[in-house]
């Protein structure tokens, strides 16, 4: 990320000089540019952020920013003290990815597993797995390494939850195609996102222990409430079904409504410009 960043920094007069050519009536910029709204001020162009965030975590980093260690008005929606200590160092747990590798032979259930590793670790999926695992669940369990068509197989009617740290992309796939999470948040906005979902119903997350860590008999109970128990497992799919439908019957509506706002903004600009 950091690699990433500088190299976004470095393109800033590169991206004024395409500013320059092309004079668009708008500038669409996301947090990788927190220069774009001011390059964009200096020649008269509107600039709109997008967030590829949802608004819950936006508006919980804004109360925490502003009011510091006063209660988030919405008590469904909080941290726990390993996630606060997490934010701020920003670390990922290595257990409790064994965790969850454990926690799919306690159950026994079917699944797809999508594994990735940073370029520069690359591995086998033999070596990074337990011993033997390949083996145990051969019969039951398909594992890929890398890309995998999320959207297909969420579609597809036999998928019964989705077990995810709840990139706010995923929650949004998810609930779109009526699958309940199985959330195991680990960083940044996934916690915040995980909670929301939890609130609406239509998904359970995995429970840690003290020190933050992920259990393999709570995957396992996690996955077995939301894939084989009747009751329960029903009801985060209702719920789901519910979501996916407010979300379908809303979408045209909520596309047509950015647009407007967008367009206006635009045209806003130009009788500015024009009455100057």
């Amino acid at each position: 990320m950091p690699t990433l960043m500088q190299a976004f920094q470095m393109s800033s007069s590169s991206f004024s000089s395409i500013i320059n050519n092309l004079k668009p009536d708008l500038l669409i910029y996301d947090a990788f540019q927190p220069w774009a709204p001011k390059l964009a001020s200096s020649q008269g162009i509107p600039a709109v952020h997008f967030s590829t965030s949802g608004a819950t975590i936006m508006s919980f980093f804004h109360h925490n920013y502003t009011h510091g260690d006063a209660d988030f008005p919405f008590p469904a929606i909080y941290q726990r003290d390993h996630e606060e200590k997490d934010m701020k160092a920003r670390r990922e747990s290595i257990k409790g990815k064994d965790a969850a590798k454990e926690g799919l032979e306690l159950i026994n259930v079917n699944f797809i597993w999508v594994v990735r590793f940073p370029a520069e670790n690359a591995v086998g999926i033999d070596e990074s797995l337990p011993e033997g695992f390949l083996e145990r669940v051969k019969e039951r369990g398909k594992i890929l390494q890398g890309w995998a068509p999320q959207t297909e197989i969420l579609a597809h009617s036999n998928i019964g939850g989705f077990a995810s740290h709840c990139g706010w992309s995923t929650v949004i796939e998810s609930i779109y195609f009526a699958v309940p999470l199985i959330a195991m948040p680990l960083k940044l906005d996934q916690p915040i996102n995980a909670r929301l979902v939890v609130d609406g119903g239509a998904a359970m997350e995995v429970l840690r222990d003290d020190d933050g860590l992920f259990m393999a008999e709570e995957v396992a109970k996690a996955i077995k409430t939301t894939i084989l128990e009747k009751n329960d497992g029903e009801c985060l799919r209702a719920k789901a079904m519910e979501l996916t439908q407010k979300m379908k019957n809303e979408e045209e509506e909520a596309m047509n409504e950015a647009a407007d706002q967008l367009w206006r903004i635009c045209t806003k600009n130009h009788d500015v410009v024009q009455s100057s």
